[in-house]
């Protein structure tokens, strides 16, 4: 959201949902992800939820419970499915980093190099507001 807004810019966002590519809608050119809106929250449908750490390409579109449909950012160019095979991970900036966290029991640490995790976590999400 605050990246949207032209607040920040997306690297100064700390909060990122790790998801994985589940399935292909080869009919539609769509990806089936394992992020919904009970990992995401349901804010920000009119701009896609979120954005899918570098791939611009990539567009969630839509959110049930547990699954997210990605398509593609520009709807004249279709996705190349096999460029994202079952199994691929996805790192999401959430539209709302703070309903994002609240859904999760516990938090991980990234290094600045995105891949590898860093120790001393997990740590558990405070909860009680």
């Amino acid at each position: 959201m605050m990246a949207d807004l032209g607040v920040c810019r997306e690297e100064d966002i700390a909060v990122r949902v790790l998801g994985r590519v589940v399935g292909h809608v080869a009919a539609t050119g769509r990806l089936r992800v394992d992020l919904g809106w009970t990992a995401l929250s349901a804010q920000g449908a009119g701009r896609g939820y979120g954005r899918v750490l570098g791939r611009p390409e990539l567009r969630l579109e839509a959110l049930s419970q547990e699954c997210g449909t990605v398509g593609p950012a520009d709807p004249t160019r279709p996705l190349d499915l096999a460029a994202y095979p079952v199994g691929t991970l996805l790192q999401v900036l959430p539209h709302h980093a703070c309903a994002a966290t609240a859904a999760h029991a516990e938090a991980r640490a990234v290094a600045p190099d995105g891949e590898t995790l860093l120790e001393g976590g997990p740590w558990p999400i405070v909860r009680g507001w």
